[in-house]
């Protein structure tokens, strides 16, 4: 049994229970998407990354917050245009909560670490690590979507927490 087996969702800590297999699916869904979403901002998937929100989705980084799927694109699509900028995040302490068989959320700790340019790049300390909550709905189609992405900074690098999406802010932005 592999590392995503043993994801547990909240509520369930002994794993017992009618209805384990359908939340455990969800969870470990859930958390692969979380991962899939960050990997492909980083690998410069920016018109990807928006397809994971719901067309009326929130993407709040504390510095910066988009409303909608459009708006969320098209801020990612300005960053890109501004020059090449590396970044990683890193997520990790995932804690699911399935509310419904169709909403729930994700808790889970980011690290992230960003600079213009292209790799190799000089090392610096992350830029912020902090809290995230990913609340999610499934669609009619059965698509889980992130309805809103919020980050909640605790350490922040004072002047280079996400200074490509500050200076892509424009329509959309709420």
């Amino acid at each position: 049994m592999g590392f995503w087996r043993r994801l547990r969702p909240v509520g369930d800590a002994h794993g017992s229970g009618s209805g384990d297999a359908s939340r455990w699916d969800v969870a470990n869904d859930l958390t692969s998407l979380v991962i899939d979403s960050w990997h492909g901002l980083d690998a410069g998937g920016t018109g990807e990354v928006a397809a994971y929100f719901s067309e009326d989705g929130v993407f709040d980084l504390a510095s910066a917050r988009f409303v909608g799927r459009k708006a969320i694109a098209d801020s990612l699509t300005k960053r890109a245009a501004l020059g090449s900028r590396t970044t990683r995040h890193v997520v990790s302490n995932f804690r699911c909560s399935v509310e419904t068989p169709h909403r729930a959320t994700v808790d889970y700790l980011i690290c992230t670490w960003g600079a213009d340019g292209e790799p190799v790049l000089p090392l610096e300390g992350p830029t912020a690590l902090g809290d995230m909550r990913d609340a999610f709905a499934r669609s009619v189609h059965g698509k889980w979507l992130i309805e809103s992405r919020v980050f909640t900074p605790v350490f922040v690098a004072e002047g280079r927490f996400a200074p490509s999406l500050r200076a892509a802010d424009g329509p959309g932005r709420a």
